[in-house]
């Protein structure tokens, strides 16, 4: 069969911004499984989260196109083949009903949400051999692709802001989907106030929905400290993300979130691209009681430090610094309200010092 047009079609009832920072690249990447020429449209059904995925997918030259329409609102027959991906595929049969003619239906949803989530038994046969080229795809570092254009427009944004030709941006994520991956308040002081000390640096804290942060932040912090930090209150998101590939962010640390794998993703392309020594900067990510290493392998310039039991005592380590059975190992792993100010502004100190 003469397979010219192909849609990937995604559903995903829940939005997960990580998640979908490593999905949407993956599922670029399998692009590159068809023949040269072959257009490849992206559907995520339903807008809910349009702006979001459009901000994840901006500069991604894999998609012919990308839309946002429900099932019984694409015509099918433009296509040779679907390559449908939900947690449940019952809904695409009813919207099919009628197509005449229409394209060969496989599914890759066992590759896209066989770990998030309980997938329906399959109703569409799985696409075998691209199956087998998404599992090839593990491991690699995943990317988002932001211009010269936006990283200008982040250091512009920065400087009318009042960071200085040569002053460092450090960005602190502070907050999460779930609470339980937050430090403690005092833990978190403990290093704003380590990075709020040094000299010529400005934080960056993001606001996306308005939540008032700026105003908390000034009178917990007072005047003085609150005048060093930065709020981006109520940025688009792609607008944020541009923010974190500025020239001037010398550090981005937070908890395991999407934030962090957005930020992963944007120097692992930049670097790829071949980005200059004197751009480096720290990622550092804190993790829980889970399996950190399934989360953060693909990102190499990414600290991951998770927190161990160990004989009575609290022990910090890096991913990096364990062996394949300590990251099997869930059984000692500690939750993140148990790391101490001590322990992360003394690898920060270290990290900071190199750049």
């Amino acid at each position: 069969m003469d397979i010219r047009r192909i849609l990937f079609l995604y559903e995903d009832p829940d939005f997960f911004l990580g998640d979908n920072c490593i999905i949407l690249y993956k599922l670029g990447k399998c692009t590159a499984f068809f023949p040269e020429g072959t257009a490849v449209d992206l559907n995520v059904v339903s807008e809910r989260y349009s702006e979001k995925y459009r901000a994840l997918c901006v500069n991604n030259a894999h998609f012919s196109n990308l839309s946002f329409l429900p099932l019984a609102d694409i015509d099918y027959q433009k296509y040779e083949m679907v390559v449908y991906m939900s947690p449940d595929e019952r809904a695409l049969l009813t919207a099919m009903e009628g197509v005449k003619a229409g394209p060969v239906v496989l599914s890759l949803s066992k590759a896209v949400f066989s770990r998030k989530k309980n997938v329906l038994p399959a109703v569409f046969p799985l696409h075998e051999e691209l199956y087998s080229y998404s599992q090839g795809l593990e491991g690699q570092p995943y990317e988002l692709y932001l211009s010269d254009e936006e990283r200008v427009w982040g250091d512009e944004w920065l400087e009318e802001r009042g960071v200085r030709k040569g002053g460092r941006v450090f960005v602190l994520v502070d907050n999460a989907s779930n609470r339980k991956k937050l430090l403690r308040l005092d833990v978190y002081y403990q290093v704003l106030r380590l990075l709020l000390d040094m000299d010529d640096v400005k934080i960056l804290v993001f606001d996306e929905v308005n939540s008032g942060k700026e105003q908390f932040y000034r009178k917990w912090l007072g005047e003085q400290d609150g005048n060093k930090l930065i709020f981006s209150n109520g940025l688009r998101l792609r607008e944020d993300l541009c923010l974190i590939g500025s020239r001037y962010v010398k550090l981005v640390f937070g908890p395991c979130t999407g934030l962090l794998h957005c930020a992963s993703a944007i120097y692992n392309h930049l670097k790829r691209k071949g980005m200059s020594e004197e751009n480096l900067l720290a990622l550092v990510v804190y993790t829980g009681d889970w399996d950190a290493s399934l989360w953060w392998s693909a990102s190499p310039l990414v600290d991951c430090l998770v927190l161990l039991q160990n004989g009575g005592r609290r022990v910090m380590a890096t991913l990096e610094q364990m062996s394949d059975a300590e990251k099997a190992n869930l059984s000692n792993r500690m939750e993140c309200s148990q790391y101490t100010g001590d322990m992360l502004t003394s690898f920060l100190e270290e990290k900071i010092s190199y750049i």
